[in-house]
């Protein structure tokens, strides 16, 4: 030990330094940096941790990702628990995120499409609670009510014959109907707070080169650019919207009614028209020209399967055969890449097809459905593409993957 006297000890000091390889790029003027999101079915655990991995939000869910632009591709709906939260978390970040210089962009995926239009079968029944009030009991007797004289009118109408309104129809349909179910397909309609919001989504952007879009562009749509595409289903959902308004205001349907109800009955109001008479006819004729196109729903781009977002091509199609197909929808948009979701991959790692020109994101977030799923994000800075998980990174060269080693923690000492 030093004597008392000629003590001057140095102190010694342990700093450690984190590597700053994984921490998100200054805004230095540089190219502008994008970070997407693949499918998230409800996973707000997964979403948060994945976006603060990339450093655009903290621990509290606050933005802080500066001039980063955020796209997340759809799919937010169905199968998990926490679908209004993660609704919220975006809608939440998509205003703070100019404040700083960013942007969050969300679009649709083939689950949002499935919900507007009024589709459910893959809405998990445990959040209808969540969605329920004081007067839901109420409210879904006033519904059955209203469907019972739906019902009614039809068969005036219609003459399609007397519906069964008998108590077990009633049981039937409180049962398709639980507590809660209203008020969630209520909240999405045209007027409800998460409905405005995913009618204003699109459906394919284009950034940096790359074009996202949840399903994929295949041949079917070669020509059609982003814009196109987002101008057409946001008419689709419109019509849509128009039709389903036209059948509840005569009282022909329920405002909550789906796709599939809206064009069956518009359906027979289509074929019976031309020939009825009297008062009859000239109602059925009126209601004709106001729901003229409403049985070409199969051909639209929110539900045909070569359209935006259900096509599949781009994730399975052989790389070999179908190469130049691809190359040529991309060549034509003038784009490097397209960036996908849709289509989980069963590794949980985010796959790159096509020599690097189609990348598919998602990743199966959602691990309780998606046994191996996990969450994940695509960084796109200039020509430099990585993929981000929890605590890993890997680098895209030549339509490869090549994992970046974390660099040691630095520690550095004084002593005497």
């Amino acid at each position: 030990m030093m004597g008392t006297q000629s003590r001057q000890m140095m102190v010694v000091l342990a700093v450690t330094f984190l590597c700053a390889a994984w921490l998100p790029l200054a805004d230095a003027g540089g190219p502008e940096r994008i970070v997407a999101i693949g499918d998230v079915h409800g996973n707000v655990t997964g979403l948060a941790g994945i976006l603060e991995e990339a450093g655009v939000i903290d621990a509290s869910g606050q933005w802080v990702g500066g001039s980063t632009t955020v796209i997340q591709l759809g799919d937010l709906l169905d199968r998990g628990l926490h679908l209004r939260e993660v609704m919220d978390l975006l809608m939440t970040l998509q205003r703070q995120a100019p404040k700083a210089g960013g942007e969050v962009i969300c679009l649709l995926g083939n689950h949002e499409g499935m919900n507007l239009l009024g589709l459910v079968r893959d809405v998990n029944p445990e959040i209808y609670a969540g969605f329920a009030d004081n007067n839901s009991e109420a409210r879904r007797e006033e519904a059955f009510a209203a469907m019972t004289r739906c019902l009614e009118t039809r068969a005036e109408l219609l003459e399609p014959g007397p519906e069964d309104s008998s108590e077990e129809t009633r049981d039937h349909w409180m049962g398709r109907y639980p507590l809660g179910k209203l008020e969630y397909l209520e909240a999405l309609g045209p007027d409800g707070v998460y409905g405005k919001w995913l009618r204003s989504l699109e459906i394919a952007v284009r950034r940096a080169d790359t074009v996202f879009v949840h399903g994929g562009l295949g041949p079917a749509l070669q020509g059609q650019d982003p814009r196109a595409i987002n101008t057409r289903v946001a008419a689709e959902l419109r019509h849509f919207d128009r039709f389903r308004e036209t059948l509840a205001s005569k009282g022909l349907v329920l405002p909550t009614a789906s796709v599939n109800e809206v064009t069956e009955v518009a359906a027979t109001i289509l074929a019976l028209a031309p020939e009825a008479e009297g008062k009859r006819g000239r109602r059925l004729r009126a209601l004709a020209k106001d729901l003229d196109g409403a049985t070409g729903v199969g051909g639209w781009y929110l539900v045909h399967q070569d359209g935006p977002l259900w096509f599949r091509g781009a994730a399975l199609w052989n790389e070999q055969e179908n190469a130049d197909q691809i190359a040529a929808v991309l060549d034509q948009l003038k784009v490097d890449r397209m960036v996908v979701g849709h289509t989980v991959m069963p590794d949980g790692m985010i796959k790159s097809r096509f020599d690097g020109r189609v990348l598919i994101i998602d990743t199966g977030m959602l691990s309780e459905v998606y046994e191996g799923g996990r969450a994940s994000a695509l960084e796109i800075v200039g020509s430099t593409v990585t993929a981000i998980y929890p605590g890993e990174r890997y680098l895209l060269v030549d339509g490869q993957w090549q994992e970046i080693a974390p660099e040691p923690k630095l520690e550095v000492a004084a002593g005497g």
